[in-house]
């Protein structure tokens, strides 16, 4: 026999997010930029986890002026 292995189906999810970003000027034209960010899910993606799933990430680039 076969057995279904299939996942549970995911539903809709509310999460908060919060960014706050910087930068630092390197020269005139040259602007290092970035900005850490905190997501927080509501409620898990599949429902028969019980844990209140997080994220952090830290974005950064370089902002160059013509």
């Amino acid at each position: 026999s076969i057995d279904n292995q299939t996942p549970v189906r995911a539903s809709t999810n509310w999460q908060i997010a919060a960014a706050l970003g910087a930068g630092m000027h390197i020269s005139r034209s040259l602007t290092l930029q970035f900005e850490p960010t905190y997501r927080s899910y509501l409620r898990p993606v599949y429902q028969h986890h019980r844990s209140s799933p997080y994220s952090i990430g830290l974005k950064a680039g370089l902002l160059y002026r013509f």
